[in-house]
């Protein structure tokens, strides 16, 4: 099993949560990992800003998006206002050969109802490029340091993977 895994972190949540997945899934086969970056580096919060209203003007370095390669993606979504980073929704809207693929999607949160809302507007987009199987894993900050909660909410899942 081939797993490619996309991340992009603000503060080190997502990315903490995203190599735990990774460890996981690096025992069912083989794994690349990217985190998602601006071209250019980091953007301050006014830049960031900006592309969450003009998400088409977000320039990232490259990351496959073919995963005709890939049984699954799995996608490390830090949620702020109920959106992911417009570097990471860039990245997602870009992605190609979804049909058939699982696809974890693993959501690191302040507020539940924020997740909720990311969660569905990302499905939407990943539901238009095909039929991915979707899994939707959500981690509040409080629970991004607990291991025993990540073992049940995000390494159980995907240890059922086969």
């Amino acid at each position: 099993m081939r797993s490619l895994i996309v991340f992009y972190s603000h503060y080190g949540n997502t990315a903490f949560v995203t190599h735990k997945a990774w460890n996981e899934l690096r025992k069912k086969g083989e794994s690349d990992i990217f985190e998602v970056e601006y071209v250019g580096g980091k953007k301050n919060i006014i830049t960031r800003f900006f592309y969450r209203i003009f998400p088409f003007l977000v320039k990232i370095e490259p990351i496959p998006v073919d995963l005709s390669n890939y049984d699954i993606l799995f996608l490390g979504v830090p949620v702020l206002g109920a959106h992911p980073s417009s570097a990471l929704l860039k990245y997602i809207k870009s992605i190609i050969n979804v049909d058939s693929k699982r696809i974890i999607c693993s959501y690191v949160y302040g507020v539940e109802l924020s997740a909720k809302h990311c969660a569905v507007h990302i499905s939407k987009i990943l539901e238009k490029k095909g039929n991915p199987l979707i899994m939707n894993i959500f981690i509040p900050w409080s629970n991004v340091h607990n291991e025993s909660f990540l073992n049940k909410t995000l390494i159980e899942p995907i240890n059922k993977l086969s």
